[in-house]
Formats: C-alpha cells, sequence, structure tokens
C-alpha cells in the first residue's frame, strides 16, 4: 500500500463524509448528517436502522459507504469502531 492509500484508509468517518459533502445527493446527504451528528454511534446500528433514522433508503446508505471509499456498510462500521477507539470524531 503506498502512503497515499494508507492516510485515505485511516482518514477519520466524519473526515470523509465533510470531503465529499457538496457532492452527496440529498438521500446521502441525510445519511451523513446523522453520522456527523452521532458519530460514535453509528457502530451501534444496522444499514436498515441508519436509514431509518437519516429518512433515507437502505441503498443510500450503501451508496454513501462506496462513495466515501469503504466496500459496504459493515467496512464503514468498522471504521466508526476504530475512529471511536482513537478517540477522532
Amino acid at each position: 500500500m503506498t502512503s497515499t492509500q494508507q492516510s485515505i484508509s485511516v482518514e477519520p468517518l466524519v473526515t470523509r463524509i465533510r470531503g465529499h459533502y457538496g457532492d452527496l445527493p440529498a438521500s446521502e446527504r441525510k445519511v451523513g448528517d446523522l453520522i456527523m451528528d452521532f458519530p460514535g454511534q453509528i457502530a451501534s446500528y444496522s444499514a436498515t436502522e441508519l436509514a431509518q433514522l437519516a429518512g433515507a433508503s437502505k441503498a443510500a446508505v450503501t451508496r454513501l459507504c462506496h462513495r466515501l471509499g469503504y466496500d459496504g456498510f459493515e467496512a464503514m462500521r468498522r471504521a466508526a469502531r476504530d475512529d471511536q477507539r482513537a478517540g477522532s470524531p
């Protein structure tokens, strides 16, 4: 892995959302807003629960995960847990 790939892979979830925020469709923005408002809680929700809380579809959650560079929701959830352990927002 190159140093650029390493820095991207360890970039905190909230930072990734902020970096893409202006380009997010409304449905993905709703999910992003919820995650940014409650970053420590994402790890306790399923993709379906997160979608319901955000007022979006499960597909919007999945699209956001991919847009942020994750393989899917579980990868994003793991990253959120890692951020929480490291003390990142």
